[in-house]
C-alpha cells in the first residue's frame, strides 16, 4: 500500500512542476512585454520632421512612387537637424504610408 501512496504523491508534485511552467509561459507571450524587449518604441513624427520629408518627396506621394535608399539618405543628409533621429528606413515607411493616404483619400468610387 505504501508503493501506491508513493505513487499517488509522484503525480501530485508533477502538477504543481506543471503549473510552474505554465504561469512561467503566460509571462512571456505577453506582446506588451516582447516590445520592451525589442527597445524599439514608436516615435510621432513631429511637424519639422514631417515637412522636412514631404520637402522632398511631396511629386512621389502624390505620383504614388516609393522613395529609394538614395533619394532618403540625400533627403536625410539635406535636413539633418530635423531628420538626424530618423533611418533611412523610416523616412521610406513615411513616404509609403502617407502615399497609400493620399491615394485611399482621393479615391473616386465607381
Amino acid at each position: 500500500m505504501q508503493d501506491a501512496e508513493d505513487f499517488t504523491d509522484d503525480d501530485d508534485e508533477d502538477e504543481s512542476e506543471e503549473e510552474q511552467t505554465t504561469d512561467d509561459k503566460a509571462e512571456v507571450d505577453c506582446p506588451c512585454e516582447l516590445n520592451e524587449r525589442k527597445g524599439k518604441t514608436r516615435r510621432p513624427w513631429t511637424k519639422a520632421e514631417e515637412n522636412a520629408v514631404l520637402r522632398h518627396f511631396r511629386s512621389h506621394i502624390i505620383k504614388g512612387h516609393l522613395a529609394s535608399k538614395r533619394e532618403c539618405l540625400v533627403c536625410k543628409e539635406c535636413e539633418q537637424p530635423a531628420l538626424e533621429n530618423r533611418t533611412c528606413q523610416n523616412i521610406r515607411d513615411f513616404v509609403r504610408n502617407k502615399g497609400l493616404t493620399f491615394k485611399r483619400q482621393n479615391a473616386h468610387p465607381h
